[in-house]
């Protein structure tokens, strides 16, 4: 099954790595939020993470601000 721009994460118990131990997660709950990366010559300079419903750190004049 090919994957293309827009298509969602099927929705499955996924397990996220904490302090605690292995926690079971939804997919949902693992992908509803944003990242943006900020790459410079190959490193990672910048990684902001949008959660739902926020679009701050995705305003084109706040990404630029960081560079």
């Amino acid at each position: 099954m090919a994957i293309k721009p827009g298509d969602r994460v099927p929705d499955a118990t996924l397990t996220r790595p904490t302090d605690a131990g292995p926690t079971p997660v939804t997919g949902a709950e693992e992908f509803s939020s944003k990242r943006i990366v900020l790459v410079d010559d190959g490193v990672v300079k910048e990684l902001n993470v949008l959660n739902p419903g926020e679009h701050k750190v995705s305003d084109a004049e706040f990404t630029v601000c960081q560079l």
